[in-house]
């Protein structure tokens, strides 16, 4: 009996030996800790996050993140519950107005026995390289006419500017007026509204200057005319307007010769078209007729719209291909922007159907429409015989993926059902051209 508490009583000792034991070995070993980037890359202005774990078998007392360039002296307090796990997304936010290499980030944890693990973040800094942007545009000359009453013409500058990172200022300098200004700027985002006046007529080369914090700039200049007004004829925001080729004459078409600019904003019109040659020549008209109102260009300025028909002069297209040509009647301003069409499919079995035509049955399909240019898959054309003095219906349809196109008289779109637009002739023969690019349809004589 002795012997048998004598070995129970041996075995709680050595039990109670081993649990203290273990107990004390875990109080000696260092926190530990993970951190999931060692290298973090941020500028002035920027949010770092440091993400990463903590642990320890006694419980965790604190985690402490520190660099005393970028001010940074936070931390973690886990006093209150001391885990022996903790994991954490710490936010640090750069200051905008500093300026810093490569630095150090000291994330340290302690446990609730004061035992310590370090661990270094390397903070690279990411040069900026990247100048501000100037929201819209300003064109190439500026034209201001010269009140008669007042004998002063006023620019009203209102521009609206971003950076990446921080802007510094804007600069705008017209040497000839002697003005020189400069307006500090803060922030990613910035303004700048200006009322410059002149009291002369005469060319006045502007130059702007939108700088960052880091020295990039953006540079746009500009040329302000300040000549006597021009009078035009009057006008109003229309519905629409039109964009005709003036080397082609109307009296040549039955269809498409005035084609449609859809309203995109008050007084300003847009449209897709083709100019089928270097130095194509547009102009612009409220109705489908040349003889009323007509836009062109001023003749003493081809950067000026205005209506004036019999003195205005064709706005020039330079190169040939598809463009976006804006219009704004209102600020006597145009833009001509390339239009791509890549990802626009080209169909190769296109054929004509409608009604009234002495060589195609009436909604039988013709053969084929073949290339207007063997360089541009988008043009085809087609010559027809069509009965006069009827309205030929027309419409189009692909042989091999039964795309069908329909028109209305403003635009062709596709449509396997509906009305048919058409068009009458006074001739016997005429070549029906089809822009699967742009959408537009022309009927001309032959």
């Amino acid at each position: 009996m002795k012997a048998k508490k004598l070995h129970f009583n041996l075995s709680f000792w050595l039990l109670l030996f081993f649990i203290t034991s273990c107990k004390e070995e875990h109080e000696d070993v260092l926190p530990g800790l993970y951190i999931s980037s060692t290298e973090i890359e941020s500028f002035p202005g920027d949010t770092i996050v440091i993400s990463g774990t903590a642990s320890n078998y006694v419980g965790l007392s604190t985690i402490r993140f520190s660099n005393g360039k970028i001010n940074l002296n936070g931390s973690y307090n886990l006093d209150n519950h001391k885990p022996t796990v903790f994991n954490f997304d710490y936010r640090v936010a750069i200051p905008q107005k500093i300026s810093f290499g490569n630095e150090d980030i000291i994330v340290s944890v302690i446990d609730k026995n004061g035992l310590e693990t370090t661990k270094t973040i390397l903070l690279k800094y990411i040069p900026d390289t990247e100048a501000p942007t100037l929201k819209g545009s300003i064109q190439g000359q500026v034209n201001l006419d010269l009140n008669t009453t007042s004998g002063s013409a006023i620019w009203e500058l209102d521009l609206k500017v971003t950076d990446n990172r921080g802007l510094k200022e804007i600069h705008l300098e017209i040497p000839k007026s002697s003005t020189d200004i400069i307006k500090q700027l803060t922030g990613r985002s910035g303004e700048f509204k200006q009322r410059i006046e002149f009291t002369e007529k005469g060319k006045y080369p502007a130059t702007i200057t939108i700088s960052d914090l880091e020295g990039n700039n953006t540079i746009i200049n500009t040329i302000i005319n300040v000549a006597e007004p021009e009078v035009e004829d009057p006008y109003s925001d229309y519905a629409n307007m039109y964009i005709i080729q003036t080397e082609e004459s109307p009296n040549n078409y039955f269809m498409g010769y005035y084609q449609f600019m859809k309203r995109t904003g008050a007084f300003q019109y847009s449209a897709n078209i083709y100019a089928p040659k270097a130095n194509t020549l547009v102009a612009f008209t409220a109705k489908q007729t040349i003889v009323e109102d007509y836009w062109g260009v001023s003749p003493s300025n081809d950067t000026k719209l205005m209506n004036k028909n019999g003195v205005v002069k064709p706005v020039k297209i330079l190169q040939k291909g598809y463009y976006t040509v804006s219009i704004d009647i209102e600020n006597h301003t145009y833009s001509i922007t390339p239009f791509s069409t890549a990802g626009i499919t080209s169909y190769g079995t296109v054929s004509i159907t409608g009604s009234n035509y002495t060589t195609i049955a009436d909604w039988a399909l013709s053969s084929p429409m073949t290339k207007v240019e063997n360089d541009n898959p988008y043009r085809l054309a087609m010559d027809v015989g069509v009965k006069t003095g009827v309205e030929a219906k027309l419409s189009f349809k692909d042989q091999t993926t039964n795309v069908m196109w329909k028109g209305n008289g403003t635009s062709w779109f596709v449509a396997n059902s509906g009305s048919n637009t058409g068009f009458i002739s006074t001739d016997n023969n005429v070549t029906i051209t089809f822009d699967t690019a742009i959408l537009w349809v022309t009927v001309e004589k032959q």
